[in-house]
């Protein structure tokens, strides 16, 4: 193989680690920011009610639980403003906190007169055993633990309790969040709750996206210019590439070959290289993840960098198909 080639593979595996790294890390971030707030979303609403109180919340509460048009979403109770407490209702598929032991809560948990919980990794030191399981008392009850959570560094989730919403009355207080995953399911969930009784939409400064912009304000001043320079290596790789084909479309202009066929004959070296490119930056790419923080806060290998490969693949295609028509009409090496 020579320099040329090694040079053009080179630089397509830099483009693919730089790309998946910084898709990691805006997925990160985002993640450090619901463990900052007691993992609510960034489509979150905070609103306060009194129809889930007193003696017909607990009705209330269930009517909304078996509303058939609405689906995926965690309800949290904060009335005791304290983020290390809180109710949850849960209902379809949600994004849940790091779990390390146990499971987090499901929809088979409600209203089946159960008291459970889910607490932070620093919190089993309060628990006991009983009948070989958990406990831990809260409200002057027995609450079984059936999951632990945490990230390790001392979060409101590595010191958290959360507890089946239904499972205790307040008689005083009614704030809650809503977050249903994005911000269309959210809206939809609020409308729902507001043809049960009435409501009112707390503004909070701290949630959420706005929350998030603020934090990741700084940090920009890093992602923008490593953006710019995987599309300034994107380019450099593809001229690269179009060097090392260039004895090949010389040929198809000595024998004659139709813009068709060298696109044919030259596609079999454009996918070996960028299919080197990808296994080896993924490959690489897994041994860093494994040993950087990214593995301690996210949820397992972060699925997204498929999407990013996939963007960088077909970029990439559209490129090597553009390069070789505008080679072959501008430059009339290729016979059409």
């Amino acid at each position: 193989m020579n320099k040329n080639k090694i040079f053009t593979i080179s630089l397509i595996i830099l483009v693919y680690i730089f790309a998946i790294t910084v898709s990691t890390y805006v997925k990160y971030v985002e993640e450090l920011e619901k463990i900052s707030i007691g993992y609510r979303g960034p489509a979150t609403q905070k609103i306060k009610t009194s129809m889930f109180l007193g003696e017909y919340g607990t009705d209330n509460l269930k009517d909304l639980f078996e509303s058939e048009n609405i689906n995926d979403y965690v309800i949290f109770d904060d009335s005791l403003n304290n983020p290390q407490l809180r109710g949850v209702l849960v209902k379809g598929n949600v994004n849940l906190p790091k779990i390390l032991d146990g499971r987090f809560f499901n929809e088979t948990d409600f209203f089946a007169n159960k008291k459970l919980v889910v607490i932070g990794e620093n919190m089993t030191e309060y628990t006991y055993a009983e009948n070989e399981k958990r406990y831990l008392s809260l409200f002057n009850d027995s609450y079984e633990v059936i999951g632990i959570c945490g990230y390790g560094i001392n979060s409101i989730i590595d010191n958290i309790i959360f507890y089946n919403l239904d499972s205790i009355h307040h008689a005083d207080w009614g704030i809650y969040s809503i977050d249903g995953n994005n911000v269309a399911k959210t809206n939809l969930i609020l409308n729902t709750i507001s043809n049960l009784g009435e409501i009112e939409i707390i503004i909070d400064e701290n949630q959420g996206i706005k929350r998030l912009l603020g934090y990741e304000r700084h940090s920009h001043r890093v992602i923008y210019p490593i953006i710019i320079l995987i599309w300034i290596l994107f380019f450099i790789k593809s001229r690269s590439f179009f060097l090392t084909i260039q004895k090949t479309l010389q040929v198809s202009k000595f024998l004659g070959f139709s813009l068709y066929h060298t696109i044919y004959i030259t596609l079999g070296k454009w996918v070996i290289y960028e299919t080197i490119g990808i296994i080896s930056s993924i490959a690489i790419y897994s041994v860093f993840f494994s040993f950087s923080d990214f593995k301690r806060i996210m949820n397992g290998f972060p699925l997204n960098i498929t999407c990013v490969i996939f963007s960088l693949f077909i970029c990439s295609f559209i490129a090597y198909i553009v390069y070789i028509c505008y080679y072959w009409s501008k430059k009339g090496v290729i016979k059409c």
